[in-house]
């Protein structure tokens, strides 16, 4: 659902129109998140089960049993398609992630993301 969600946004290019701060800030009311910062700006694990740092590389492993309101389960696949969005040129959330240099699926609950 979550990826039916973004490409529905992506299609109708609703952020490309409303570019601010404040709607990055409500689309957190929308769509959860594989993880956040605490007030003490500690990760806390949201859809993610784990996140591991290994120098420039980031490997996050989905919780299981998490479903879209469709019951179809979240996978690698949809974070990707969330991250190809995210880092299109036209994505409000292309200067936040910069770091990123590359993302890849390493098996259906996994994701390896390679930053600068």
């Amino acid at each position: 659902m979550l990826n039916k969600q973004i490409k529905l946004v992506a299609e109708n290019k609703i952020f490309d129109k409303t570019k601010s701060d404040l709607n990055l800030r409500l689309s957190s009311l929308m769509f959860d998140s594989l993880i956040r910062l605490n007030n003490s700006y500690e990760p806390v694990m949201c859809l993610a089960e784990s996140v591991t740092l290994d120098n420039l590389s980031c490997k996050i492993v989905i919780k299981s049993g998490v479903s879209f309101t469709d019951n179809s389960p979240l996978t690698a696949d949809d974070v990707i398609t969330n991250l190809d969005y995210a880092l299109s040129s036209t994505s409000p959330y292309k200067a936040r992630l910069s770091n990123i240099v590359g993302y890849s699926k390493v098996s259906d609950y996994e994701i390896l993301i390679t930053l600068k």
